[in-house]
């Protein structure tokens, strides 16, 4: 049924697509074409540098769906943002794929080899999970992901890769130590990426992120994106410590692998970033995943470890999740100038939409901010010292 309503949607977008682009071609859209054109050479050009071109692209994108709705008056205005988007997208996709660097996307790659030996009892998943060829329909999407040229159909392949593995999760067997549930969504869909090695995993996920409409990335293909993104990020900065695994055994096999590749070998047990490096990856974390349940699941003790280290790590690494959640423009939001009185009837939904986003975003910073603090003054204690300031005390954690 959900296969039939993806394929009547398409459908419908692909026959409107034809309708918009006859439509542009009208000379009552001289206007349109004109701006269209300017924008497509200046980015052919580069008149714009790597950094403004996303948000003069979104700009643009903006502006056209508005005024090509009061020229044509549309009675679906989205349509005609979504067609813009992908004419857009399909005309410059080289040019906008070109902005991310090809060494991540290389470096993904060997991360993808060198770790081929992760099973999912590494990853603490039910085995009542994955039974033979569970995964081969999410292994379809995700490498159909790389096939397309427009951020929206990058994301649906994305959203059917999630939605095939929160189904199969929440239809488990429970075993007797603990129930299938959402702690295994997440881990399965790692599991899932790492054995279907996806190519441009990340020049994909930063595309969709930069070229998407952000007013249709939102609800669960906002959920099922930050998943995914996350996941990614999760192998990038994969260690020993985010495995069940015995750390000899681990940096044995990653060092045969990166031999295999022709990579120097190099010690993996300790293995971080810096707080600088997080930041600039800008990368979300999940709405809603715990990340202390995160490090319950995903951490190994390693023995004889210095604790002043693991308190950096840890540290540093909620920090750069941090990041993300206050990369937050209030006066780009659309609402944020409106003055009372002034909002449309049909535009109250959106903005409890906005309000709910708004609130979730500061619970997880909210989240964030407390372990921190809970860090830093267990570290105290443990070196007698009084509790340490705690950080930030407007965030009140509840």
């Amino acid at each position: 049924m959900e296969n039939q309503e993806n394929k009547t949607e398409t459908i419908e977008k692909n026959d409107y697509y034809k309708k918009f682009s006859e439509n542009l071609k009208n000379k009552r859209s001289v206007s349109l074409q004109n701006k269209l054109y300017s924008l497509i050479e200046g980015v052919k050009k580069d008149v714009f540098s790597t950094e403004e071109t996303p948000d003069k692209v979104k700009e643009f994108l903006n502006d056209f769906e508005s005024e090509f709705q009061t020229l044509w008056n549309e009675k679906d205005p989205e349509l005609a943002g979504e067609a813009i988007e992908r004419k857009i997208s399909l005309i410059l996709y080289d040019k906008f794929m070109a902005i991310y660097p090809i060494e991540r996307d290389k470096n993904m790659s060997d991360l993808f080899e060198i770790y081929k030996f992760i099973q999912p009892c590494h990853l603490e998943i039910s085995e009542s999970l994955l039974k033979e060829g569970a995964l081969e329909y999410a292994n379809h999407h995700i490498n159909k992901i790389v096939t397309y040229k427009t951020p929206r159909d990058k994301l649906v392949s994305i959203i059917n890769c999630c939605k095939f593995i929160s189904s199969m999760v929440s239809h488990g067997e429970d075993n007797e130590e603990r129930p299938t549930g959402a702690d295994d969504f997440l881990p399965c869909l790692i599991y899932a990426i790492l054995k279907a090695k996806p190519r441009n995993s990340y020049a994909d996920i930063n595309f969709i992120r930069d070229f998407r409409c952000p007013d249709r990335l939102r609800g669960l293909e906002e959920y099922y994106y930050t998943a995914y993104e996350s996941a990614i990020q999760f192998i990038e900065d994969l260690d020993v410590t985010k495995l069940k695994i015995d750390p000899e055994e681990f940096e044995t096999l990653v060092s045969e692998n990166r031999k295999t590749l022709g990579l120097a070998p190099q010690s993996l047990i300790c293995t971080t970033n810096s707080a600088e490096e997080l930041g600039k990856s800008e990368r979300a974390t999940v709405t809603g995943f715990d990340s202390k349940d995160e490090t319950k699941r995903f951490n190994v003790e390693l023995a004889e470890k210095d604790t002043s280290e693991e308190t950096l790590r840890d540290v540093t690494r909620k920090l750069g999740q941090i990041k993300e959640l206050t990369s937050f423009d209030a006066k780009k939001q659309k609402f944020y100038t409106v003055e009372p009185g002034k909002i449309l009837v049909k535009e109250v939904d959106e903005l409890l939409e906005d309000y709910k986003r708004i609130c979730n975003q500061h619970y997880e910073l909210s989240k964030k901010v407390e372990e921190i603090n809970k860090v830093i003054e267990e570290k105290s204690e443990k070196a007698g010292k009084k509790n340490g300031r705690r950080l930030w005390g407007l965030f009140k954690f509840a």
